[in-house]
């Protein structure tokens, strides 16, 4: 990765996604500039597929993503790796990687956040944010905005919980497809469009599929007029009408 200046803090906005998530709310140019002193902030920008953190048992480093897209994945032996949690702009990772079993001979897995699109990650350590020592005047803003990022992440993974119950793909993809155009407020006119970060392999990694039946299954819904898509943009043109396949 390579570093970079830090930006100006995002505000409010009418888009969902442009929003900054609850890690940056209320963070101000000056709160910045106090963060980069006291409690090691620092901004890079990284590329499509190139690690930004993993966790190998080594000092504890927490991101947030200002631009871009990346996924938190974890890594096994035999070179597969599960896609736990899809990382979007205002997105907290790192936190709860490290405890005393990682990198040791009982627990050999890693777990890493990879580039999934260029961007740019705000990266802190959070020892300086629990350290007493460190006078900061942003610190109690950061310290609330911590666990307002880690509650919100808890919910999205709680939601892909709920995705995964469905035994039946057709009903995993559909689930999936509306949490997303809820959480990017697409729905116009009756019609939801909108686009995912994920490759095709992606997400069928995230739904716990194979690739070419997670393809096949796709076709099926284009064909049955559940869905239409390209590449990674989707429409669903009836919501409701999909939302009663998971009844």
């Amino acid at each position: 990765m390579r570093a970079t200046t830090l930006p100006i803090p995002p505000t409010e906005g009418a888009s969902p996604r442009t929003e900054p998530g609850p890690f940056l709310a209320g963070i101000t140019e000056d709160h910045l500039r106090c963060m980069q002193a006291c409690l090691g902030l620092h901004a890079c920008t990284f590329e499509k597929d190139e690690d930004i953190l993993s966790c190998t048992g080594g000092p504890v480093t927490y991101g947030v993503l200002l631009s871009g897209a990346a996924l938190d994945v974890r890594r096994h032996p035999h070179g597969d790796r599960t896609l736990v949690d899809v990382i979007e702009p205002g997105d907290l990772f790192g936190e709860g990687w490290q405890t005393p079993r990682w990198g040791s001979a009982a627990c050999p897995q890693e777990r890493a956040a990879v580039g999934a699109v260029p961007g740019t990650v705000l990266l802190l350590d959070p020892a300086r944010l629990s350290d007493p020592a460190v006078a900061c005047p942003a610190k109690a803003v950061v310290q609330n905005n911590l666990l307002r990022s880690v509650l919100e992440k808890q919910e999205r993974l709680r939601a892909k919980l709920e995705i995964l119950r469905h035994r039946s793909l057709r009903k995993r993809i559909t689930n999936y497809l509306l949490v997303e155009a809820q959480r990017r407020g697409a729905q116009r006119r009756g019609a939801a469009r909108f686009s995912i970060p994920l490759t095709r392999i992606e997400l069928a990694q995230y739904l716990h599929a194979d690739r070419a039946a997670l393809s096949r299954e796709l076709a099926r819904m284009r064909t049955d007029g559940l869905i239409d898509y390209h590449r990674n943009s989707f429409v669903i043109p009836d919501p409701r009408a999909a939302a009663l396949i998971l009844d």
